[in-house]
């Protein structure tokens, strides 16, 4: 996917090949990124462990501003079975999902945490 957006002449930013070092050392500043990027005009694409390896797009993030355990990612996701509207999106708990952010089954040794791909949209 990275070869894919560079070929179309996009800015990326991307893990490919971090090394299994975590891309966020925290939960706050994993927060800080995401809540910084649709502000930019930025398109995040994270993979994980859901469904044995599965790309959604980062769409907002919801500080419910009384206890930071409380945001909720969201989510445009084309398998959207988690609630019963199924109208292609989604939502999960920020903490819980920073920490179950990887994907021991689908990427080599060295790739397979923490993968994302940000691009600057137009």
């Amino acid at each position: 996917m990275v070869k894919f957006f560079e070929d179309v002449s996009y800015e990326v930013e991307s893990n490919l090949g971090n090394n299994n070092k975590p891309l966020f050392k925290t939960f706050r500043a994993f927060k800080s990124y995401l809540i910084k990027q649709p502000r930019e005009n930025n398109t995040v694409i994270i993979e994980n462990i859901d469904y044995d390896g599965h790309y959604k797009i980062v769409i907002d993030y919801d500080q419910v501003n009384d206890n930071e355990l409380n945001d909720m990612i969201i989510f445009a996701d084309c398998y959207d079975l988690n609630d019963d509207l199924q109208d292609g999106y989604n939502y999960f708990p920020a903490d819980i999902f920073f920490e179950m952010w990887f994907d021991n089954n689908c990427f080599n040794e060295g790739e397979k945490y923490n993968r994302l791909l940000r691009f600057q949209s137009y």
